[in-house]
């Protein structure tokens, strides 16, 4: 029989925003399914966990952008799914550079780890949570979930795609008990840039605030949540000034940062 403890699932949660949330969660009281690609940071995460807030934490040790991914993950944890009450679709890299010399391998990985994998567990957890009538779903994308991203396109569809789908989704079930939010970070300070290759010229939030706002405003039914004045500046611009200037603009400042090429 399915176990009927509350459990928060989070992908990504073996580094930044992703250990942060499991942190944050265990605080609130859930045992956690932490997968990600580190197992020393995931055994640290258990440890933390167990000494801070006494939650029980099942790690495994995954790469989500593998095609089979989702599948492994699922079918390792089948019998917790219907206990599950919080997922994090968190998981993430970068892929940068002119799209006609980016590595398509890389490419189609990001593709199956930011969106083959949410669809799949989000469609394994949602119709018990519904059943239920109480469920959260959290799916981090980014400021770049809001305009076109050139020399990161891929990326940026990605990030769009976990925008569009979050939204539909919450409007989908809006009056069931279950609450989608789309978690939409600018610059953080986290491990990203290193495995995407770029080191940044600039800095950015600390992962735990960001992780910090992200749950609040998940759990207070909130639809889309900006963290920092900064990040919300460059949404507001992005709706209303013309495309060409704005997407002209930011490929200056990447440039700047390092993170083009």
């Amino acid at each position: 029989m399915p176990e009927n403890k509350p459990y928060a699932l989070i992908s990504g949660a073996s580094s930044g925003i992703g250990y942060e949330i499991a942190l944050n969660l265990a605080d609130r009281g859930y045992d956690l399914l932490a997968t990600g690609r580190d197992q020393t940071r995931l055994e640290q995460l258990r440890v933390e966990c167990r000494a801070r807030s006494k939650r029980q934490v099942d790690i495994l040790v995954l790469d989500l952008g593998d095609p089979q991914g989702a599948e492994k993950l699922l079918s390792h944890w089948h019998d917790k799914l219907a206990g599950v009450e919080v997922l994090v679709n968190n998981a993430g890299f970068g892929v940068h550079g002119v799209f006609e010399n980016t590595p398509i391998d890389r490419e189609m990985e990001l593709a199956h780890l930011q969106i083959d994998a949410t669809l799949k567990l989000t469609k394994a957890v949602l119709g018990p949570m519904k059943s239920r009538r109480r469920g959260y779903i959290l799916n981090v994308g980014s400021v770049y979930s809001f305009f076109p991203v050139p020399f990161q396109s891929v990326y940026g569809a990605c990030k769009s795609f976990l925008r569009s789908f979050s939204e539909a989704l919450s409007f989908e079930t809006a009056g069931s008990g279950v609450h989608v939010c789309g978690l939409y970070p600018g610059s953080t300070l986290t491990a990203f840039r290193t495995r995407s290759g770029k080191a940044e010229k600039t800095g950015g939030m600390a992962a735990n605030a960001v992780a910090s706002i992200g749950c609040a405003g998940l759990f207070a039914g909130r639809r889309r949540i900006v963290p920092g004045a900064i990040n919300r500046l460059i949404v507001f611009l992005a709706r209303w000034a013309p495309q060409s200037m704005f997407v002209g603009a930011l490929t200056r400042i990447n440039r700047y940062r390092g993170v083009n090429h």
